[in-house]
């Protein structure tokens, strides 16, 4: 039983450990204890608490808190204990995990429900420019279907003449140039800024060089296909600042960044469909695999499941299951791994948690069958969309 001291600490210490999650970045025991004010023995009863007791049915977040010497979180960071894991296993299950910390998007929703406010961005903020018709980023879907599968995407970005950006710095990405123009993409920077060759072709054969920086993106939109974080709607609620500017590397004032990052992550959470991924309605109880079994995850809340996504994907296929239309087929590399998840049964007609089979319980479908199956209340199912279809040819 948790005394009132380690709920206390543990409350204490949610939000600090959401806010490191939030810019991926690890915390020590020593840190922490530093930051709400206890000795660092009393580390492990809080984080078990907020294992064990919060964020029961959630990625393990209190496994980003590590030793500072060996950068690895202590041996009873997993509910079942470490001790029959190898040292590389050990390692591996560590990276995996906290991946998963990283990629989660609902550590604001938890404070959110329990009555606690995310911390401010202990760094400064600044907004990063692109302007597609001056430099192509040539792997931009694949480097999009890697952050939606759940992986870290680290990119190389020019900061025009800033050189204060630091570690651990808010940093936002808007298009300019060419419609649609806007915010679609936000990350942390992860290095001090440096000078390298120069990213246009024209002044690097004149050996001129650029500043850069190094970030780890943790939102990312396709905006030739997705909606973005308008301009327009940018300069009606933040009209003290210039967004069009096209100098990159210009700073956000604190009162400013704390607003946007509010209504930033509101967007994100409201493109839901357009993502290609699943939906509101959709989304999932989340399920585990783990050597070779299947461990359930019960969730009291919903909220979006990448891996329940890709197993689905991985077992269908890229086509719809309803007319078979294959969006690369159509649009060529663009197209590449983008397809809707469907869920046979809406999750609003689930009054619990349940567990999902993401095999029996998905299905990939294409926009146009999707928005087609949810053009009624009762929605279509997928035999009687593609018998439909079929009587229709």
């Amino acid at each position: 039983m948790p005394t009132e001291k380690t709920i206390e600490n543990a409350t204490r210490a949610l939000p600090i450990l959401v806010s490191y999650a939030r810019k991926r970045a690890s915390i020590t025991y020593k840190e922490l204890a530093e930051k709400i004010g206890c000795h660092w023995r009393a580390t492990p009863h809080l984080l078990g608490y907020i294992r064990d007791e919060i964020c029961r049915g959630k990625p393990l977040l209190t496994a980003i808190v590590v030793n500072g010497q060996t950068g690895l979180p202590g041996d009873d960071f997993l509910p079942g204990g470490t001790k029959h894991l190898t040292r590389v296993q050990y390692q591996e299950k560590y990276e995996e995990i906290r991946d998963r910390v990283f990629a989660y998007s609902g550590w604001e929703d938890l404070l959110a429900n329990l009555g606690l406010s995310p911390l401010p961005p202990e760094g400064k903020t600044y907004l990063l420019t692109w302007n597609p018709t001056k430099w192509t980023w040539k792997d931009f879907h694949d480097d999009l279907q890697k952050l939606r599968a759940g992986r870290r995407l680290s990119v190389r970005w020019s900061c025009g003449n800033n050189q204060s950006i630091k570690p651990s710095d808010r940093l936002f990405l808007i298009r300019l140039g060419v419609p649609p123009r806007g915010i679609f993409a936000s990350g942390w920077a992860t290095s001090n800024v440096f000078t390298a060759e120069h990213w246009n072709p024209q002044y690097a054969k004149q050996r001129k060089s650029a500043h850069y920086i190094d970030m780890e993106l943790d939102n990312l939109l396709d905006a030739e296909n997705e909606q973005i974080y308008d301009l327009q709607e940018l300069a009606r609620f933040f009209g003290q600042m210039r967004w069009d500017n096209p100098a990159s590397g210009t700073i956000i004032s604190q009162q400013l960044a704390s607003r946007l990052e509010k209504k930033w992550l509101k967007f994100i959470h409201d493109t839901n469909e357009e993502t290609g991924g699943i939906t509101e309605e959709e989304i999932l109880t989340q399920t585990v695999y783990e050597e070779g079994t299947t461990r359930k995850i019960f969730l009291d809340v919903y909220e979006r499941n990448t891996q329940a996504r890709l197993k689905c994907i991985e077992h269908y296929g890229h086509n719809c299951s309803i007319c078979g239309f294959s969006f690369e087929e159509r649009f060529g590399r663009i197209g590449k791994g983008f397809i809707h998840v469907h869920h046979l049964a809406p999750v609003s007609e689930k009054k619990r948690p349940y567990c999902l089979d993401p095999i029996k319980d998905l299905r990939t479908v294409c926009a146009n069958c999707h928005a087609i199956i949810h053009r009624r209340k009762k929605t279509y199912s997928i035999d009687r969309l593609a018998a439909l279809l079929k009587k229709n040819k």
